[in-house]
């Protein structure tokens, strides 16, 4: 029964509340079933195009995720640092220098690498990790340092420059257990050398009686200069026998 067959009814029926109120009930169950039959079909073509949607984005997502996995050009400008490497660490803040050895490999099928870093700080030997890779979803290059002096770990995010990268992070003096904000530069100055250098902010460098240029806002903190070592042919491959790769520390 559809809403005009109701209303035609509707004429021919008594008049009287009881009437009105029937009358009433039928043209609701009329209208409504049309509604009714209206609304699935709605519904019908509205599941349908999120079926569609949702399939599309289904695809789309393992598009982007198909794609986030693969190492590109910023993993391969890191190429520079893997191989062997003569290490000599200098201190701004003390008179320290030590010189010790550094190895950069390549794992992960060229999406990160790893240093291993031995020296010795105030004659106590020292050996230091870090792993660098680059975030394609982020688009920043990201790194973690630990050793074993300390139960800090080191985490550092940056971006490319010029000649080379430039991270940012945090760092907590274990004397007052105030933070710091840190920035190291890592400049690469040929295909066997570059150097790694910690920088604090200018103002913290000068409440410790460091000695701080005019106008400046970061002070050299320490620095690692890095010469590759004599007889490195294996800065080709990586850790797993893979091409391709970056590095940072």
């Amino acid at each position: 029964m559809n809403a005009s067959t109701i209303i035609r009814c509707a004429g021919s029926l008594p008049r009287g509340p009881i009437a009105a109120v029937g009358i009433a009930a039928a043209l609701a169950f009329g209208l409504g079933f049309v509604a009714a039959t209206r609304s699935v079909d709605s519904n019908q073509e509205l599941a349908s195009s999120v079926l569609v949607q949702d399939q599309m984005d289904q695809e789309a997502m393992m598009e982007a995720w198909m794609e986030s996995m693969q190492p590109g050009e910023q993993h391969e400008a890191m190429d520079a640092m893997v191989g062997t490497w003569k290490a000599e660490l200098k201190s701004m803040m003390a008179p320290m220098e030590s010189v010790g050895t550094a190895t950069f490999t390549r794992g992960m099928n060229g999406k990160f690498v790893r240093q291993d870093f031995n020296s010795n700080m105030m004659g106590i030997p020292m050996h230091g990790i870090s792993f660098t890779g680059y975030n394609k979803v982020l688009d920043r290059y990201e790194s973690v340092w630990f050793d074993d002096m300390n139960t800090a770990m080191s985490f550092m995010t940056g971006k490319k420059t010029e000649n080379g990268w430039e991270y940012h992070g945090e760092e907590t003096d274990p004397m007052t257990g105030n933070t710091l904000d840190i920035r190291d530069l890592l400049i690469v100055h040929g295909e066997d050398h570059f150097t790694f250098t910690r920088q604090y902010p200018a103002q913290a460098m000068k409440a410790q009686g460091m000695p701080v240029p005019e106008g400046a806002e970061w002070v050299d903190g320490f620095q690692v200069s890095y010469t590759r070592a004599e007889g490195d042919h294996d800065h080709d491959h990586d850790h797993d026998g893979n091409s391709g790769g970056n590095s940072h520390r």
